[in-house]
């Protein structure tokens, strides 16, 4: 007959199961909890039916800024021919990859010192019904049209609601003019004609940032050159599925320019789904190996105690003949179990509060110490764990106290 050692030593494994499953219990849960605020952040703008593509212009053809403006004038025209679409656009940087290029701004009425510094916007370089296409909210003020976009029209620019707090956090910006990559004797200045809503224009984790768009045919010195490369991305909006405008897109693109190619074509949701993607397989692998840790934890608890059961089989027929209830039996067993899964919960806690500190960076709004998801991982592995010993539990309050007895 087994020894006391042996069930130490099975009690012993079955803690540590307890104990593992809770940190992956934890950790799915932390998982969970932050792709679900992930998935409620306001993106800022319509990702329902756009298209995107980019395209690059090479400089041996298009070495002129009349040239690059024109080419992408004729492009959009294309585009807007094709029979389904809404809207038609096109930007240096979109959301939700947006790209990295800024400039200290120039306010007209404020200076700034370096106690105070002028700020540095992202910049964009965007056609007449981007804002449209890419379902952008108008705040205050217009959007940009076809005749600021004609030359000698008057030089005007759009900047977000961040922006607009950030440098008129009190007044009104339409009609305040700005200048921006210009040298100190030199001022471009551009009027503020609309104020568009706040994007994350850099991923679904980082908050939006102050930005200014500024029309295609109106860039700042050299930016064309060194900033954007003569490339911007099409966007393209429709009521159907669009995906199905890819070859029609690239049609157009053609039209102006066979040699054009036409790359990283996706819809904004594609988009979005590959900066979701590795947040969800992190999700999906602790999900599932915290479930095979309970699958784990409940045949470890049930095999204990169906064992203890059988064990003092002997003993709980004598209390059941001297007048026990089967309620004092029933508590007998669980509280063994209860034991055994206390010991093993607050050990995973334990363990749990030192592992997650290492998944603080891959969390969105919700800290490694979550103290709702540790209570709900705690409160989880116990009813598992009761419900693991429950045929044995029963099984024990149906002891017959005659044969039990006449056994031993």
């Amino acid at each position: 007959m087994p020894g006391p050692g042996r069930d130490r030593l099975r009690a012993a494994v079955v803690i540590v199961e307890i104990a593992v499953s809770v940190v992956l219990l934890v950790g799915a849960g932390l998982f969970i909890r932050s792709a679900v605020r992930l998935q409620q952040v306001p993106l800022g703008f319509n990702p329902d039916g756009v298209l995107t593509a980019r395209v690059a212009l090479p400089p041996e053809r298009y070495a002129e800024t009349d040239a690059v403006s024109d080419a992408y004038r004729r492009i959009l025209e294309q585009a807007r021919a094709i029979p389904g679409i809404r809207h038609v656009g096109a930007a240096t940087g979109i959301p939700p990859f947006g790209n990295d290029v800024d400039s200290r701004l120039d306010v007209e009425g404020k200076t700034y010192t370096p106690a105070i510094s002028a700020p540095s916007p992202q910049i964009r370089l965007i056609t007449d019904g981007y804002v449209e296409a890419i379902g952008m909210p108008l705040r205050r003020g217009r959007t940009l049209q076809a005749s600021d976009t004609r030359p000698g029209a008057p030089q005007v620019v759009l900047i977000n609601e961040s922006l607009a707090r950030q440098v008129w956090p009190d007044e009104d910006p339409i009609g305040k003019r700005i200048s921006t990559w210009t040298g100190p004797n030199q001022k471009d200045w551009r009027e503020v004609v609309g104020v568009i809503g706040d994007v994350r224009s850099f991923g679904l984790t980082a908050p939006p940032t102050p930005e200014l768009f500024i029309p295609y045919t109106q860039p700042p010195p050299t930016a064309w050159d060194n900033a954007f490369q003569r490339s911007m991305a099409l966007v393209v909006r429709t009521d159907a599925d669009p995906a199905a405008y890819a070859q029609p897109l690239r049609r157009a693109v053609w039209a102006v320019d066979a040699t054009l190619p036409l790359y990283v074509v996706r819809t904004i949701d594609e988009a979005l789904d590959l900066i979701t993607g590795s947040a969800r397989f992190s999700t999906w692998l602790l999900t599932i190996l915290a479930g095979m840790g309970l699958v784990l934890a409940a045949i470890g608890i049930y095999g204990v105690i169906a064992y203890f059961v059988t064990q003092r089989t002997p003993e709980i027929g004598l209390r059941l003949a001297l007048g026990a209830s089967q309620r004092s039996v029933l508590l007998l067993v669980m509280r063994h179990a209860a034991a055994l899964a206390v010991a093993g919960i607050l050990i995973g806690l334990g363990g749990a509060l030192a592992v997650t500190r290492l998944l603080t960076s891959q969390l969105f709004e919700i800290t490694a110490t979550d103290p709702p998801t540790f209570v709900m991982g705690a409160v989880g592995l116990m009813l598992i764990a009761l419900l693991a010993c429950a045929v044995p539990a029963l099984r024990a309050v149906r002891v017959n106290p005659v044969r039990s007895l006449a056994e031993s």
